[in-house]
């Protein structure tokens, strides 16, 4: 006798497999199929039955009574239950005409998922490309402590810009003398006079009106770029229904990576100025990797998470001209 192999064995079990897992996913065939054979074998043993019984089929005598019976049984019950099968398999065919709409729908979701993801990341990188053009491309000249102006480009323009901003903090907060900013015209420096309150703490609305004021010194450089730093976390958010928690926070990650730490605390105090920004900048966590020694105030790090009125440059700035203007009427009269 031959043994099977080891490799026939395996085959054999998958081929009852797959043919037990056709009858589960086809039953309304099988059952099809036991009626076509059921009306069949009734048939066969009526023709039997007949041909015991003595009757036969005379082609010069025809029985027309006789082949009638025949006839309304071989219609009525063989008929009937071929019917049936009939019936079975219609709704077999239907049920697999819909299983195969299924998975071509579902197919046809899963590209669209897969197209709608891919463009999301086509622009994500795109955005992320222009992103550094644009960091590359600021420049600003800066008054060195002889007088003399410095061109400063990209991360660097930056850090004296930060530098510039840190100095304007300090006045606010009696730390620093008028002369130590040496970058500020004299319409900001007046707004900047006009913050001060002659206590040593710094509120957050005095934080933020002095990032305004800052803001409103650089701002050709800025705008641009931290407009698009919102748009880039926007775009990520617009994209949740495509990418699950985990890419998301790749993509952020990506981001971050992209950026350096001036640029993610220059974003922070920018985010406290802007709803929205400040919104996204919370959600996705933007200056986790930071350490308290890269802002201006250890404790400015809590400000992202406090319940405190937010306020914008709009708003701040337009109080500063008002308080300017009230200021002028009183020294005039």
């Amino acid at each position: 006798m031959s043994k099977n192999t080891p490799k026939e064995e395996p085959s054999k079990k998958q081929g009852s497999e797959k043919f037990l897992n056709w009858i589960k996913n086809n039953p309304f065939v099988i059952i099809a199929a036991l009626f076509v054979t059921l009306g069949f074998i009734v048939f066969v043993t009526y023709l039997i039955i007949l041909f015991n019984s003595g009757y036969r089929v005379d082609a010069a005598n025809v029985d027309l009574k006789g082949t009638s019976y025949i006839g309304d049984f071989i219609g009525g019950v063989v008929g009937a239950i071929w019917s049936l099968a009939g019936v079975l398999l219609l709704y077999a065919a239907l049920r697999f005409q819909k299983r195969v709409f299924d998975l071509q729908r579902k197919e046809m979701t899963n590209t669209l998922g897969v197209n709608k993801l891919q463009r999301f990341e086509n622009t994500f990188f795109q955005m992320l490309d222009f992103h550094k053009k644009i960091t590359g491309n600021m420049k600003h000249d800066f008054k060195e402590d002889n007088g003399d102006k410095k061109e400063f480009q990209a991360t660097q323009f930056l850090e004296k810009a930060f530098n510039t901003f840190g100095k304007m903090y300090n006045y606010v907060k009696n730390d620093a003398e008028p002369d130590e900013i040496k970058n500020l015209d004299d319409v900001n420096f007046k707004m900047l006079k006009s913050v001060k309150n002659g206590k040593d703490k710094v509120s957050k609305k005095q934080l933020t009106a002095v990032y305004c004021i800052f803001k409103k010194q650089f701002g050709l450089q800025l705008n641009h770029y931290f407009r698009f730093t919102y748009n880039i976390l926007a775009h990520i958010k617009r994209g949740e229904e495509q990418i699950d928690n985990f890419k998301r926070k790749m993509y952020v990650d990506i981001l971050k990576s992209s950026m350096s730490n001036i640029e993610i605390v220059l974003s922070f105090y920018d985010a406290l100025s802007y709803d929205d920004f400040h919104n996204l900048y919370k959600k996705y966590n933007m200056n986790s990797n930071l350490s308290k020694n890269e802002y201006l105030k250890e404790e400015h790090k809590d400000l992202m998470n406090t319940n405190e009125e937010s306020y914008t440059c709009d708003k701040l700035l337009k109080e500063i001209g008002n308080a300017e203007g009230n200021e002028t009427q009183n020294t005039q009269s």
